[in-house]
């Protein structure tokens, strides 16, 4: 049951970005406070709108003759989208917004120009698939999205002017990885998965039985511990009995014995225990 709990909010006042070639073969991480690798880089500082993490899927409803609101929605397309500012001006940075590598400069001779590098920009550029890492968390908790496969699928104008920092905004897109787009890692208490609740099962072989007859009561999902208690209700309450309850494994069996004077009708025969409470109904003709 879900109730008020401020445990569970949570603000992401820190975190980073990182960027690896698919070439370099990076290693994915299988914790959010793991050490990344050299092929791992940091994009460093963010703007203070954060970075935002979209994931999407777009339907399409299926309508009917027979109803005036669509019968179910197919999913057409999935996405995964990851969107930041960077502040910082460096290799890992401007190679991610210029889709390009910096290169060392020669002069007409072949002789290396010193201190001089060169950011070429294609006319028909070759896209580089990339792996990407944002962590997030704050000091109680550690997030990772980790996306093994994407491409940066719009950039932001870079604006020159004399009072703000220069800024590199980038839109990256994941793309599939043998059916995954990318996951999330935690190690916030909260997301630890809780066991479903399994409820107790109930049923009545056969369903109809005549006079002087007997019936089997079975369930499953019951515990361990005490059988369930049973009774019946009905037309009469002494003319159709169930025998000792026997639990094993979670499993419980009995017989329905039906008295050959038993009033026909309908009988509800209810098992009560501390997995909860299940009825079924038996006729007697």
């Amino acid at each position: 049951m879900a109730f008020n709990n401020t445990a569970a909010i949570r603000f992401a006042p820190r975190g980073q970005m990182y960027v690896a070639s698919l070439a370099s073969n990076p290693v994915f991480p299988t914790n959010p406070t793991a050490d990344l690798g050299p092929e791992w880089l940091a994009l460093g500082y963010a703007s203070s709108d954060g970075v935002e993490l979209t994931p999407a899927i777009e339907t399409q409803a299926l309508e009917a003759w027979q109803s005036a609101t669509p019968v179910m929605h197919t999913v057409t397309a999935a996405s995964l989208q990851v969107k930041a500012t960077l502040l910082q001006t460096d290799p890992a940075t401007t190679s991610l917004y210029f889709g390009a590598e910096w290169e060392k400069v020669t002069d007409a001779q072949g002789q290396e120009v010193p201190g001089v590098f060169r950011l070429p920009i294609a006319s028909n550029p070759t896209l580089a698939e990339l792996a990407m890492i944002v962590q997030w968390g704050d000091a109680k908790v550690s997030n990772m999205l980790v996306i093994p496969r994407g491409m940066v699928s719009s950039r932001d104008a870079l604006k020159l002017v004399r009072a703000d920092a220069q800024s590199l905004g980038v839109t990256y897109d994941a793309l599939d990885s043998s059916g995954v787009l990318g996951y999330v890692l935690s190690n916030d208490p909260q997301m630890a998965p809780t066991t479903p609740i399994v409820l107790p099962t109930l049923a009545v072989a056969p369903t109809s039985v005549a006079k002087g007859g007997t019936a089997s009561l079975t369930g499953s999902n019951w515990g361990s511990g005490t059988a369930p208690t049973v009774a019946v209700t009905g037309p009469s309450t002494t003319k159709v009995t169930v025998g000792t309850v026997t639990l094993t494994s979670g499993a419980i069996s009995a017989t329905v014995t039906v008295a050959a004077d038993a009033p026909t009708g309908t009988y509800t025969i209810q098992a009560t225990g501390t997995a909860g409470t299940k009825s079924v109904t038996l006729a007697v003709t």
